[in-house]
């Protein structure tokens, strides 16, 4: 996968309070994402639009869901906040790398249509 795919997907990832790109928003940006041939992994740092964004780990589950549909099978996706991005930064990355959260997660926003609100085909 390249990174023109990558920022391609994330134009199509909604803020899931603003109607925007989250790229058109900042929150991630091309250097934010780095692709590891060598370990079959991506790694995508983002920054939520505020410290204090109460959705801060739903944008995080939105970026990975988004490239995780594009990957192979075998690709490992790592979302995490940026560094000092966030006030609860901790509990932000748990909710997205952590397996059992993030399919939790994933599963009760598909419930309630927000996948289908913020992700765009």
């Amino acid at each position: 996968m390249d990174k023109e795919k990558i920022m391609a997907k994330l134009e199509k990832v909604l803020d899931p309070e603003h109607p925007i790109s989250i790229l058109d928003l900042k929150i991630v940006e091309p250097e934010d994402v780095t692709i590891d041939e060598e370990n079959n992994s991506i790694t995508i740092e983002f920054k939520p639009t505020t410290p204090f964004c109460p959705m801060g780990g739903v944008i995080g589950v939105l970026v990975k869901k988004a490239i995780s549909d594009i990957a192979e099978s075998n690709e490992k996706i790592i979302v995490r906040c940026k560094e000092g991005a966030h006030t609860q930064e901790e509990m932000v990355n748990k909710m997205v790398n952590d397996e059992q959260t993030y399919e939790e997660i994933l599963n009760k926003l598909n419930e309630i249509g927000m996948l289908q609100r913020c992700i765009l085909e």
